[in-house]
């Protein structure tokens, strides 16, 4: 697996001041919009196919997610010009969007995400809240803390309808998928050596032969990113 890595190194201070809005942030976000380049923006519901970019903050500032069709992890760090946040490591896979809408939200999400200096704030919306971030070259992005539904029907239900399992004589593992095309599949070991990585999967059934171990199988798709197990004894 291909890794975009990015390290800042400063020097290391403690905050001592207050945020009064850290405890709301710290959850999963779902993108709504992306705004750059004034009056370029996307979107995400207006999105086809369907994509959901999401973004979890920890209470340590460990934050991890997805784009359209990669995922991410990295780390925040508070700066001490109030509400604002670097980022201090961020690390991506680099799987090229069947799509290249997808692409191209995936690639302005993810450099937002690797700036020096974030702004945020955190309002109240009808029954639920909203994180806009922004940074110094004019990116904007609006998270919801709420999914829209309406606008990704069965998301996750369709990828965790994803069946992978091995065949009767155990020399191989079938992935099945009938609601959820997907595109590339990367396979890990146990010790979470990448041990295989298949492209271009145009079947609803995959049969990909493999000895016998425990396996993590990671599967992209234009619906987003699942990752599943499997032991083939």
């Amino acid at each position: 697996m291909k890794y975009y890595i990015l390290f800042t190194f400063a020097l290391t201070s403690i905050n001592f001041f207050s945020q009064e809005s850290s405890n709301d942030l710290f959850q999963k976000w779902y993108l709504h919009s992306l705004y750059f380049e004034n009056p370029e923006h996307f979107i995400v519901s207006e999105i086809s196919p369907s994509v959901a970019p999401s973004l979890l903050i920890m209470d340590n500032l460990d934050f991890s997610g997805a784009g359209s069709c990669n995922t991410f992890e990295g780390k925040f760090n508070f700066t001490n010009s109030g509400n604002s946040l670097e980022t201090n490591q961020f690390l991506s896979t680099n799987t090229n969007c069947e799509f290249e809408i997808h692409n191209r939200l995936e690639s302005v999400y993810f450099d937002l995400l690797q700036s020096l200096n974030i702004d945020y704030k955190i309002t109240n919306e009808n029954d639920h809240l909203v994180l806009e971030m922004s940074n110094a070259v004019f990116v904007t992005a609006i998270f919801k803390n709420k999914i829209e539904r309406l606008s990704l029907p069965n998301f996750e239900s369709d990828l965790n309808q994803i069946k992978i399992y091995a065949t009767k004589d155990k020399s191989s593992i079938i992935i099945e998928s009938e609601k959820v095309s997907i595109s590339r599949a990367e396979i890990y070991n146990i010790n979470g050596q990448n041990f295989k990585i298949i492209e271009d999967m145009l079947e609803n059934n995959y049969i990909i032969d493999l000895p016998k171990g425990f396996y993590l199988i990671k599967l992209f798709s234009s619906k987003g990113n699942i990752t599943k197990k499997i032991l083939i004894p």
